[in-house]
């Protein structure tokens, strides 16, 4: 109804990506959906305020866009410009619905038999691996050379 065309893995239901080809009331339902999901902040935990404000006026401008329209099919600019929002918001939520992912690792601590599970997020784990990295780089910046 509002585009032309539409991949097929965004054919899904709301819980999947944006799907703008579809009928007007699913497009406000699952706009709906994606706002609510971003006021939990459950799902997509590790979004940005930055990337949530994209998110969120992008979605208003397709919300306007769709509203105008009154159900009549859009104009090719306004396709173009609806088709782009829809692929801002599928891939700053699709992003971070991966970052957000919780994986746990089962480890033994040096010396013992007691095996441990280790459980965070993807974004936690590359927070934790940049942060061990740069603080290794401070520590070999600030060592003082030795004498000779």
């Amino acid at each position: 109804m509002v585009l032309a065309s539409a991949s097929a893995a965004a054919s899904r239901g709301t819980a999947g990506p944006l799907d703008v080809s579809r009928p007007a009331d699913l497009v406000n339902t699952q706009i709906s959906t994606i706002r609510a999901d971003l006021a939990k902040g459950e799902l997509y935990s590790e979004i940005s305020a930055g990337e949530q404000a994209k998110v969120s006026d992008a979605l208003t401008r397709i919300q306007t866009a769709i509203d105008r329209s009154g159900g009549a099919e859009l104009s090719s600019g306004q396709q173009v410009s609806v088709f782009n929002d829809q692929e801002i918001v599928n891939t700053v939520l699709t992003r971070a619905k991966d970052d957000s992912r919780m994986i746990c690792k089962r480890t033994r601590a040096v010396g013992s038999n007691m095996v441990t599970s280790q459980c965070m997020t993807v974004a936690q784990r590359r927070a934790l691996s940049r942060d061990s990295q740069r603080e290794m780089n401070d520590i070999q910046r600030n060592r003082p050379l030795p004498e000779r």
